[in-house]
């Protein structure tokens, strides 16, 4: 349980940046990389590149599980 607590902790204070707010959100909605970049008219590269950098922003091993952390935090 003190380990649950010392991570809350640590993701806190994480901030992400817009890009990395917006594609996680288009995945917690379902969307895949490559119509999220679609839907922003960026590449497929620059949508794995901002999960990738806003996963390892929140200490998240996956993409669901930076979704979940994301959301109970209210960053997206």
């Amino acid at each position: 349980m003190l380990m649950r607590d010392q991570r809350e902790g640590d993701n806190a204070h994480v901030r992400l940046s817009p890009m990395q707010a917006v594609c996680l959100r288009w995945s917690a909605e379902g969307k895949t990389m490559k119509e999220a970049a679609m839907i922003e008219g960026i590449r497929l590269s620059d949508v794995a590149f901002h999960l990738e950098n806003a996963r390892r922003a929140l200490g998240a091993v996956s993409l669901a599980q930076a979704i979940a952390t994301a959301t109970r935090l209210q960053l997206i």
